[in-house]
């Protein structure tokens, strides 16, 4: 990971989440009650862990029949899984940041919940290949 700050390194993945399982309210939650976030985040990883399942049960193949679109769609999907299965050490390392930084916990709770709601390209192609799957 590129960044040593744990609530965007969390954001990346969790932005993924958001648009792939439509948890636009579970961040609107966080955003609107940011002291009950670890509420916000349990909901999160439930869908990050149903996100990595259904990841893992689309065939290469089938990806790779895509055409033009297949390494884009490809490198999109090594991505998430990868990131999916460290999905636990990147919440602990946001709980651990929210902690030491109890004093600013809304604007960062807040800032987590803009960037896991901002738009990127990998949240868009992995939505769109589980939406044709």
């Amino acid at each position: 990971m590129s960044s040593q700050d744990p609530v965007e390194n969390l954001a990346n993945i969790a932005r993924i989440v958001v648009h792939t399982q439509y948890a636009y309210d579970v961040i609107d939650e966080m955003a609107s009650n940011p002291e009950k976030y670890i509420d916000s985040l349990y909901k999160l990883s439930r869908l990050a862990v149903k996100l990595y399942d259904d990841l893992r049960k689309l065939r290469e193949e089938d990806i790779k029949s895509m055409g033009e679109e297949a390494d884009r769609v490809m490198k999109a999907r090594k991505y998430a899984l990868d990131q999916l299965r460290g999905w636990n050490k990147l919440v602990e390392d946001f709980i651990e940041h929210i902690r030491q930084n109890a004093s600013q916990l809304r604007n960062e709770i807040r800032k987590f919940a803009t960037l896991a709601i901002s738009v990127d390209s990998y949240s868009m192609v992995i939505r769109d290949l589980l939406e044709k799957g």
